[in-house]
This record gives C-alpha cells, sequence and structure tokens, in this order.
C-alpha cells in the first residue's frame, strides 16, 4: 500500500513518483526559470545556503511554473498529504514562504 511505502521510507518518510507530472509539462517549468529577471530572485549567502536563490513571488514567474506550483499547492495536494501521511487539516501555504522556485549555483 502507498501508504506504508511512504511512512516506512528511510531515512525519513518519503515517496518517489515516476511519472508524476508529464515531461512536456517539466520542461515548460523547467525553461521558465530563465525568463525570470534578475531582481525577482533572492539570493542567499549564508554559510549554510551559499549559491542558494529563490523566488516566491507569483508575479514574476512565467505561467509554466505558476500553474504548476498551483497545482502542487492546492487542495488536491493538500488532500493527498493528508491521505499519505494521516494528518488531517493541512493547509497550503499560499504565500509560498520558503517554496516556490529555487535555483543552487554551481560549487
Amino acid at each position: 500500500m502507498i501508504q506504508h511505502e511512504f511512512m516506512s521510507a528511510e531515512p525519513f518518510p518519503h515517496l518517489v513518483m515516476d511519472g508524476f507530472a508529464p515531461e512536456a509539462t517539466l520542461r515548460a517549468v523547467a525553461a521558465g526559470f530563465d525568463s525570470v529577471s534578475a531582481d525577482a530572485w533572492v539570493r542567499y549567502d549564508d554559510l549554510d545556503e551559499r549559491g542558494k536563490n529563490a523566488c516566491n513571488r507569483l508575479e514574476a514567474m512565467p505561467v509554466a511554473c505558476r500553474d504548476f506550483i498551483a497545482a502542487l499547492s492546492g487542495p488536491t495536494a493538500a488532500k493527498l498529504c493528508e491521505w499519505l501521511t494521516g494528518i488531517d487539516g493541512l493547509v497550503p501555504d499560499a504565500s509560498l514562504y520558503g517554496g516556490g522556485l529555487h535555483m543552487t549555483e554551481p560549487g
């Protein structure tokens, strides 16, 4: 059963979902990173996050990225997470605090 697979995964509960999204969708999302303007990215330079860049401003993202994030953070995804984890009342974070697009520079 998929819940057992999730809960018993090591080193922490997780699930690998091959074919989770259509390849064309994932390619459009990946291509969208290049069209986000430089000023929309927040750069992290502290020791633990050096080279990390993040964008949580939906209005700065191309449509493919916004649509994908909406699908992952909508009520259907929350219900799936509730079902997998057994935690009731999960609420998606509409502000994308700590979420959104993330890109790590080489090094």
